[in-house]
């Protein structure tokens, strides 16, 4: 299978590992065939897809896109293919996982920024001083912002 993923890849697009595909789903806690059909693809497809087969790349790119739980909610929402309690569900792990990438930018980045810890485990390079990590979290900051 691994044959098949190198010589399928062109250059700047990159097709999501097997087990990757998967661990995006179960993030979701979603059934292989409802992710099929949010995705629009068809249940068998997805299904080789996360046995090994590789995704063509318009099929890599999407699965790439819902990584990221705010674009996957536009298309849990566009798709209309979950209602009452099961979208409910989805909706509300989805509100959690942007709320924890959010507490992560707010509060964890701070935080590491400050005692370079990371996983909760040293880095190995001693801690920055206040001064040091006020100004790259400035940095950080007006990047995101005008300043």
């Amino acid at each position: 299978m691994l044959c098949k993923r190198i010589i399928n890849t062109t250059p700047g697009t990159t097709s999501p590992f097997p087990d990757e595909i998967k661990e995006i789903r179960e993030q979701y806690r979603l059934s292989a065939s409802k992710m099929a059909e949010i995705l629009g693809f068809g249940v068998n497809v997805y299904r080789q897809y996360e046995s090994g087969e590789v995704p063509s790349i318009s099929n890599a790119r999407l699965i790439q896109v819902v990584k990221d739980p705010t674009e996957f909610k536009k298309l849990v929402l566009a798709a209309n293919v979950i209602n009452g309690n099961a979208l409910e569900n989805v909706l509300k792990k989805i509100d959690e996982l942007i709320t924890s990438q959010s507490d992560f930018n707010v509060i964890g980045l701070p935080k590491y920024l400050m005692t370079g810890l990371q996983n909760g485990r040293a880095s190995g390079s001693r801690p920055r001083s206040w001064l040091t990590s006020s100004r790259i979290f400035s940095t950080i900051s007006c990047r995101f912002t005008v300043c």
